[in-house]
Parts: structure tokens; C-alpha cells; sequence
């Protein structure tokens, strides 16, 4: 709420605060989570050193955890951090790494989200074909 209410720094207060707690019990996906949403702010604060850190921490022990579908957010969210910065070679690497874990999970309406980024992408890197 509070992210969504512009308090940022708020918000990254209790995020950091969740996650101590979190990191104190040893609940690894409740850890994931909140650093998913810690790269999520910090994408939306244009700090994408630490949204691509966070986000590649959450993937990393989503993938410790096995959850493919969490796996494939969160390489679909490195994909915005590239693409935010215009490293369009690595917004289409990790597009196309959710893209593939997606359709495995036979999840359509997340690979359809996923392929639109990847199409917007590969537009802008002047080239029209997709898959």
C-alpha cells in the first residue's frame, strides 16, 4: 500500500523489516517474495542496480525452492530492468527465459504478457520478428 501510495521510502522500510523477520525464521519464499517487491521499488525509483540485484536474488531462491512460475516472474521483471535501461540484448534474453518457462508451465496468459514484451523489444531493436 504504501508503495502504491508514492511513499517509497516507507515502503522500503517495511519491506527491509519483512524481510528480517523473514531471514530470522528461515522462511525462504516469503524472503523471495519481499525481495521481488524491493526490485519492483527500486525499478519505479529508476535505481536499477539495485531492482536487477533484488530481482535476481528473489529468482535465485525461488529457484532453490523449485517454483517455476515464480522463476519465470521474476526473470520476466529482469527483462524490465534491461528494458528500462535500453540493454535491449538482455531485456529479449530474459523475456525469452520467462517466455520458455511459461509455456512449460502451460501458463498462456503469462507467456502471452511476456511474448508482447519481448515483441515491443525486438521493435525497438529493429527487428519485427519475434519468436
Amino acid at each position: 500500500m504504501l508503495r502504491d501510495l508514492g511513499r517509497y521510502s516507507q515502503a522500503k522500510d517495511a519491506y527491509e523489516k519483512a524481510r528480517t523477520i523473514f531471514t530470522t525464521i528461515g522462511d525462504l519464499r516469503s524472503q523471495a517474495a519481499v525481495l521481488g517487491q524491493l526490485g519492483t521499488l527500486a525499478l519505479e525509483e529508476g535505481n536499477y542496480v539495485e531492482a536487477q540485484s533484488c530481482h535476481t536474488a528473489a529468482r535465485d531462491l525461488f529457484r532453490t525452492l523449485g517454483e517455476q512460475a515464480m522463476i519465470a516472474g521474476q526473470w520476466h521483471q529482469l527483462g524490465r530492468v534491461a528494458e528500462e535501461q535500453e540493454v535491449l540484448a538482455e531485456a529479449e534474453r530474459c523475456y525469452r527465459e520467462s517466455l520458455a518457462l511459461k509455456e512449460d508451465l502451460d501458463d498462456a496468459s503469462g507467456a502471452a504478457r511476456t511474448c508482447a514484451q519481448l515483441a515491443i523489444v525486438t521493435e525497438k531493436a529493429g527487428r519485427s520478428r519475434v519468436c
